[in-house]
C-alpha cells in the first residue's frame, strides 16, 4: 500500500474512543463535561433572561405604576437581547455539534474552536451581557426612588455585581479555558507531528 494513500486514509478514517492515547482520553473526557457545563449555563440563563424579559415587559406595560415606563421596557429589551444572544450561541453550536465519528483530528479542532469561542465570549462580557442590562437599570436608578441615598445604594450595587460578573468571568477564563485550549493545541501538534513523520 502506498504511504501516502495509507497516512491520508488514517487521516480521514474516523477513530472511536478506545483508539486514544489515556492523555488524548482525559482531554476528550474534560472537553465533554466543558460542553456540558456550557450548554447548561447558556439555557439557564437563556430561560431566566425570557423570565425577566416578560416580566419587566409586564412592569412597563402594565399600569402598576401609573402609565408606561420607557425605563423599565429598555430594562425588558436588555434581558431579551441577552436571552436572544444565548439562543444564538446554543444554535450555532448546535451546527457544528461533533458526531462520534469524526476524525480524531477534526475532533480536536472543532474542540479548540468552541473553548477559543468561550474565551472570546467571557473575555468580552461586558458588552454583551453587562451592558445591555446594566445601563438600563442604572437609568431607572437614576429617575426611580426620591432619595438620593437610595438611589446612591442602587447604583453602587449595580455597579459592583457587574464588576463581579466581569472578573468571575476572566478568572474562569484563567483558570479553566485557557489551560483546556493550551492541551488542546498540544494534542493537536503532537496527532499532526504524528501524521506528518513517516514511519
Amino acid at each position: 500500500m502506498n504511504i501516502d494513500l495509507a497516512i491520508n486514509l488514517w487521516r480521514t478514517t474516523p477513530a472511536p474512543d478506545q483508539s486514544l492515547t489515556p492523555s488524548q482520553a482525559e482531554l476528550k473526557k474534560r472537553q465533554r463535561r466543558l460542553a456540558g457545563q456550557v450548554r447548561r449555563r447558556d439555557w439557564t440563563e437563556a430561560i431566566v433572561g425570557c423570565i425577566c424579559t416578560a416580566f419587566f415587559a409586564y412592569i412597563a406595560l402594565a399600569d402598576v405604576f401609573g402609565g408606561m415606563r420607557w425605563d423599565w421596557l429598555a430594562v425588558a429589551m436588555g434581558c431579551g437581547f441577552v436571552s436572544a444572544f444565548m439562543i444564538r450561541e446554543r444554535v450555532l453550536v448546535a451546527r457544528v455539534r461533533q458526531a462520534n465519528t469524526q476524525p480524531l483530528v477534526q475532533s480536536l479542532e472543532n474542540d479548540l474552536r468552541a473553548v477559543e469561542r468561550q474565551i472570546y465570549l467571557l473575555r468580552n462580557v461586558a458588552w454583551w451581557y453587562v451592558l445591555p442590562i446594566e445601563l438600563p437599570m442604572l437609568f431607572v436608578a437614576l429617575t426611580g426612588p426620591e432619595f438620593a441615598s437610595i438611589r446612591a445604594l442602587f447604583i453602587t450595587m449595580g455597579v459592583v455585581l457587574a464588576l463581579v460578573i466581569i472578573a468571575l468571568n476572566r478568572w474562569v477564563v484563567r483558570k479553566t479555558l485557557l489551560p483546556q485550549r493550551k492541551a488542546l493545541i498540544a494534542a493537536l501538534n503532537d496527532l499532526r507531528e504524528g501524521l506528518d513523520s513517516p514511519t
